[in-house]
């Protein structure tokens, strides 16, 4: 953009007495820049990130308005090829959704199931003091989103049960399937 290249050219500058002052006085333009551009691409990029999430079914029943509280509740994360997302023995108040890629469910090492785009984990959120009981890692590349139950506590009432059910409807999905898995070997 035209601010930022202003704020280099003036770093750039030959004349001392041209240039910024301190570096503090240019850490202070670059942050206004990013400030600006990020006023500018905010919406944008949630408007992106609701797009992205109404298409996971998790999301579905949940309205536009509900997916923005879990949004407001949350951090958007990128990871990269076997990354550590949570170890086992942790404790740790969030709930995680994968919006892209796969992960790993470990369990002293060892791979005991694959979390998909969609599918979602952190049920050690439920219980107070608890430790998690399962490693996850990322597969690949992977974007999560880290819902904190505490900022979760801050939604609508409505937004908090329709999350809390599709969580644990997912999960119950997961077990089931495991257990058809376990009986089938």
């Amino acid at each position: 953009t035209e601010d930022l290249e202003h704020v280099v050219a003036m770093a750039l500058q030959k004349e001392p007495e041209k240039r910024f002052r301190s570096g503090l006085e240019f850490a202070a333009a670059l942050t206004r820049v990013h400030q600006k551009l990020r006023a500018r691409t905010g919406p944008i990029e949630q408007t992106e990130q609701l797009a992205l999430l109404r298409r996971l079914s998790f999301f579905h029943d949940f309205s536009q308005p509900e997916i923005g509280e879990v949004l407001r509740a949350s951090t958007w994360q990128d990871y990269g090829a076997d990354e550590e997302v949570i170890r086992e023995g942790d404790m740790d108040d969030r709930f995680y959704v994968v919006v892209a890629g796969e992960c790993n469910v470990l369990r002293n090492g060892r791979v005991v199931g694959q979390l998909g785009t969609g599918d979602c984990f952190g049920e050690a959120s439920y219980v107070p003091g608890a430790r998690r009981s399962a490693s996850v890692r990322t597969g690949g590349n992977v974007t999560l989103l880290k819902v904190g139950a505490t900022l979760l506590e801050q939604a609508s009432a409505a937004s908090q049960l329709r999350f809390n059910r599709m969580f644990l409807r997912s999960l119950i999905e997961r077990l089931q399937k495991n257990e058809k898995t376990v009986a089938g070997t």
